[in-house]
């Protein structure tokens, strides 16, 4: 990746010279970025993979038949000498059961086995790649590889496996910085090159996923409509920090070609995925393809950039227009857009977040440079530091000490395999445990059998799971939430929806509900269906709430639309196209509420026995005072370490707004420029240099990427005419 401080400086300066960034600020990015820039290496993916997934079309009816039919296609459609190189299945190639060894079996619909069908990809000039789950199960329900890391990467590696997607569904524990560095480890002690691509789906900021995999899912499942494509951008453009040669932001696979989306469409889907150094992974039928359709795939020069060999991903600008501009068809879920976005800005805090209490031994993960108080090895029964070991004194009290008796040994089978509790030699009922009040003994818990199979964020054994990592030493905790109170969420904040942990006593959480309004104590208006508050007699305040089995509550002017929390852990809340109860990934547990007349509660009314640790939650009005949750990963260490600078997120665009302009560095001092009309009508579309960060009077040769011709050199400015729901995607080279 890139290093040195005058390159970083160089390259983010251009990408955000136009932005409301404070210098302070942008010296804190740049250090992040210096920082990321000692990522996990494992010589892989130096641009983002490009090639084929099964999933957008295929869903289930994956076979070894659609994979060499795929890549033959590939072959006579030139794709190949374009860079599409991965052929990867999706879920559906497995069974639900292992076999006698506790390997993973394909089914039927690989006959030939998968080692046949990887070699005859081969043969053709293709890497194989294959999906599994960091769970039990997979989406499908099949044979997730959740405590079977290290045989599943050995038979990848056996079966010449050169891609893993490792998806989140069935998850089980806390989807962690532990959790995914198992496998992380399992395929680096194959010695066998893998691409590691996996889908964290964790709902706050994290400083870490460029140290654990090659990729990884910035927002929510694609689907093939423009309002999908919208809310993937708004997602994959929060991470920008992250990325670079070996490490990418994955706004899921391509749905160019499906059903679904406008050629114009397809054109903004395709010019954006690359620009913001998107994984270019198609998903369409490839054997059945328009020529337009086939024409956006194989366009190099819009593939070039994608490639590009500075690896710096493109950002949203600025954005201008009227919202009015945006019809329903563009975005039928704009409430919802407006609400994400208030949850993203506020999970940004200008506090930083505190390491647990110093005087206990786990402290915040060293991500690079780990020092000798974070390195442990295990001999046998203990876990060694040098002279010090894990060991236990005064009862229940947890520190680093000698390791002279019996105190620090422990039973810890499979520590150094996944995560496992760590028992007490002497009395294997009592467990190590790790919370946000410290590290301490407690009864060791069991995961209720029809936990095996449930689908929720966390175990029950969330504060009680371990993992060992012999590739880096460090004992982590699969417990990574600190809390830490944000400034936004103070007396005096702006009117906002959230939910919070219930509290009876806070009257912004109680609410009037007089059949059809929701007043609320602390402010005295009524809740919008646009999620603010007016005078509770103003029409848009008017709601439904479902009885058994829904308890949705629903605008009466949007009935097919639900208040949902936002990746079910809050803070935001949004409206949601309402979901089936218990239906799908999770059921509607999101959106189901229940109201309290003694509290004058709103609170959620989920099935929480096999969720862990989570508390009901209530639906509340900024400014009640919530902790914010931030992702911090916890290791044994001999000394606490300072909490790890988090990342600064670029300052959110308004998404409501039609006209939008994407800016990205390439290399020779060219720009990637992606004029992005998100409206209902064809319009001129301008930007200044100085908007755009440009050197003032610098020249520059501007070439059309879909057109492929030259339009000229400019010098101030650029006007273009854009399509409804069109891109024009522009390469900027210096003219002198």
């Amino acid at each position: 990746m890139q290093s040195g401080l005058d390159v970083a400086a160089k390259n983010w300066m251009s990408v955000l010279e136009f932005s409301h960034f404070t210098k302070m600020a942008l010296l804190f990015l740049l250090a992040t970025l210096l920082a990321s820039s000692v990522a996990w290496d494992n010589g892989l993916a130096r641009q983002p993979p490009m090639g084929f997934n099964t999933w957008n079309h295929w869903h289930s009816k994956v076979s070894s038949k659609v994979l060499l039919e795929v890549a033959t296609t590939f072959k006579q459609l030139g794709l190949d000498k374009s860079g599409y190189r991965y052929i990867n299945t999706d879920d559906g190639w497995l069974n639900k059961a292992r076999d006698s060894n506790g390997r993973q079996v394909p089914g039927s619909n690989f006959p030939e086995g998968i080692l046949r069908v990887s070699q005859s990809l081969a043969e053709l000039g293709f890497n194989f790649g294959i999906y599994s789950a960091a769970a039990f199960t997979t989406c499908l329900g099949r044979a997730g590889s959740l405590y079977h890391e290290t045989i599943d990467a050995q038979t990848y590696a056996e079966w010449n496996v050169s891609y893993l997607k490792y998806d989140a569904c069935g998850e089980k524990n806390l989807n962690s910085y532990a959790k995914y560095s198992i496998m992380r480890d399992a395929i680096n002690a194959t010695g066998h090159s893998m691409v590691f691509s996996y889908e964290p789906h964790v709902p706050v900021t994290i400083a870490w996923p460029q140290y654990v995999g090659n990729s990884w899912r910035t927002g929510k499942d694609i689907g093939s409509s423009f309002s999908a494509l919208l809310r993937e951008m708004e997602s994959v453009n929060q991470w920008g920090y992250a990325t670079g040669p070996g490490a990418w932001g994955d706004a899921d696979m391509l749905e160019v070609g499906n059903n679904g989306l406008s050629l114009a469409e397809q054109r903004s889907h395709f010019a954006l995925w690359a620009a913001v150094k998107s994984p270019l992974l198609i998903g369409a039928n490839i054997t059945e393809q328009s020529t337009e359709a086939l024409a956006i795939l194989n366009n190099t020069e819009i593939i070039a950039v994608n490639q590009d060999a500075l690896g710096i991903q493109a950002v949203k600008v600025f954005a201008y227009g009227h919202a009015d501009d945006v019809t329903e068809r563009d975005h039928p879920l704009r409430w919802a857009a407006k609400a994400n976005q208030k949850h993203l800005d506020n999970q940004r805090t200008s506090t930083s977040p505190v390491p647990l209490d110093a005087n206990m031994p786990f402290t915040s993960c060293q991500y690079t440079s780990i020092d000798s108080t974070q390195k442990w090895t295990l001999d046998r029964t203990r876990l060694r530091n040098g002279q010090q070991c894990l060991a236990r004194v005064q009862g229940d009290v947890v520190v680093t000490s000698d390791c002279s008796d019996q105190s620090s040994e422990w039973l810890m089978e499979g520590v150094t395999q996944h995560a496992t509790q760590i028992r007490v030699i002497d009395s294997s009922e009592t467990c190590l445990a790790l919370n946000t009040t410290g590290t301490y003994l407690q009864p060791c818990k069991q995961e209720p059998t029809k936990c095996n199979t449930s689908k929720c964020d966390n175990s029950v054994l969330v504060d009680q799971l371990f993992y060992l990592s012999k590739m880096t030493g460090q004992l982590i905790s699969t417990f990574t939430n600190v809390s830490v109170v944000s400034p936004r969420y103070t007396k005096g904040s702006s009117k906002s929806l959230l939910v919070a942990p219930c509290n009876a006593s806070d009257e912004y959480q109680q609410w009037g509900w007089m059949g059809h309004t929701l007043a609320n104590k602390g402010d005295g208006r009524c809740l919008t269906q646009g999620l603010g508050f007016e005078d509770c007699s103003s029409s848009s305040t008017n709601w439904t709430l479902a009885s058994a089995p829904g308890y949705q509550l629903k605008p009466e002017a949007a009935s097919d639309m639900c208040v949902d929390i936002y990746n079910f852990t809050g803070p935001g809340v949004q409206l949601f196209k309402c979901k089936a109860p218990n239906s799908g990934y999770r059921g509607s547990q999101n959106e189901q509420f229940v109201y309290d007349n003694s509290t004058g509660l709103m609170r959620t009314n989920e099935d929480e026995s096999c969720c862990g640790i989570r508390s009901p939650l209530c639906l509340a009005q900024l400014p009640t005072p919530v902790p914010q949750m931030v992702n911090i990963p916890q290791c044994l260490a001999t000394q606490p370490s300072p909490a790890p600078a988090q990342p600064k997120i670029p300052d959110l665009i308004d998404s409501s707004l039609p006209l939008q302009v994407y800016k990205g560095p390439l290399a020779n001092d060219n720009f990637v420029v992606i004029y992005f009309n998100t409206g209902s009508h064809t319009t001129n579309m301008s930007a200044t240099w100085s908007q755009l960060g440009l050197k003032a009077d610098q020249g520059y040769l501007v070439r059309d990427l879909y057109l492929k011709q030259d339009l000229g050199v400019y010098s101030s400015s650029l006007s273009l005419s854009v399509g409804s729901h069109d891109v024009r995607a522009l390469r900027l080279s210096p003219s002198n």
